[in-house]
């Protein structure tokens, strides 16, 4: 009868640990579905305070331009972004005295080459994200921020330039774009 009891005891305190464990599984699950934070249209950006590719102090200052500054957001060996590329190079070659571009990045690893090999000759900066808070809702990539000269948030794109969002960008530039990127799914 000892035994029995044993036998029973443990299995009641092993399915308890497994509860706790499939509890916590659970709340995990459920904080990952919550999503990513994100500027959107109307959020106030402070200046952005960071490196430029070279290391070097940099701060982007929205009021420096007349023209509405456009963030590239990307981040080194990030696909989409290198898919986006060709639509970013027409944007900042047809719209370069219209929109000042900058590109922002969000590794600073292989920063200075990427920039390099993708010939994006606008400002680059690694943010500084303990001196940029809004930035936090900066996460993903790519995105293309439209930021007034008084720091407003005009637009956001969120993801590769699929054929919708490629329509809007080209309504918003009043431009057409080469490539339209094809969603995997």
């Amino acid at each position: 009868m000892n035994w029995r009891n044993s036998i029973l005891t443990g299995i009641v305190g092993f399915s308890g640990l497994l509860n706790v464990v499939l509890g916590l599984r659970v709340l995990s699950l459920e904080r990952s579905l919550h999503p990513v934070p994100r500027i959107k249209s109307g959020t106030r950006l402070e200046d952005i305070v960071g490196a430029d590719a070279n290391g070097l102090p940099l701060t982007i200052r929205f009021a420096d331009s007349r023209n509405p500054t456009v963030l590239l957001v990307l981040r080194p060996g990030c696909s989409w972004c290198t898919q986006n590329m060709p639509n970013w190079q027409a944007l900042i070659r047809e719209k370069g005295q219209s929109f000042r571009f900058i590109v922002v990045s969000l590794s600073a690893q292989d920063f200075k080459g990427y920039l390099e090999a993708n010939k994006l000759a606008v400002p680059a900066v690694f943010p500084m994200f303990e001196k940029n808070p809004a930035l936090g809702g900066v996460t993903a990539t790519p995105q293309t921020i439209v930021v007034e000269s008084n720091g407003v948030v005009g637009r956001v794109w969120l993801g590769a330039y699929t054929p919708e969002i490629k329509r809007e960008i080209e309504a918003f530039f009043g431009m057409g774009l080469p490539i339209a990127v094809q969603p995997s799914g």
